[in-house]
């Protein structure tokens, strides 16, 4: 996952999403700005317009870019739910803007 110019790698199992200290071959490559992903979730746009737009690069098998889609569906709609996301995303928001 690449975000302006800073990457990291995740491993999501069922349970839990985990940020690797080291990379490893990834099954989805994803790409994108801090701005689109705070207009994702503060629903000015949806995640399809982001994609059809270019302003959301993803790479992957169609199965895992299906399983990458849900993923981030499920937790975009969960964070949003989530008593410590507020705080969460203010940070991020505020963070090096």
């Amino acid at each position: 996952m690449t975000v302006d110019a800073e990457s990291v790698s995740i491993r999501f199992q069922p349970e839990s999403a985990q940020v690797l200290e080291a990379a490893e071959q990834p099954t989805v490559y994803f790409s994108s700005t801090k701005q689109i992903l705070l207009d994702l979730v503060d629903a000015r746009i949806t995640l399809e317009y982001a994609i059809t737009r270019d302003l959301i690069h993803v790479r992957g098998k169609m199965n895992d870019l299906i399983d990458f889609y849900e993923s981030l569906q499920f937790y975009v709609h969960g964070a949003v739910r989530c008593v410590s996301f507020p705080a969460l995303l203010s940070d991020y928001r505020f963070k090096n803007p």
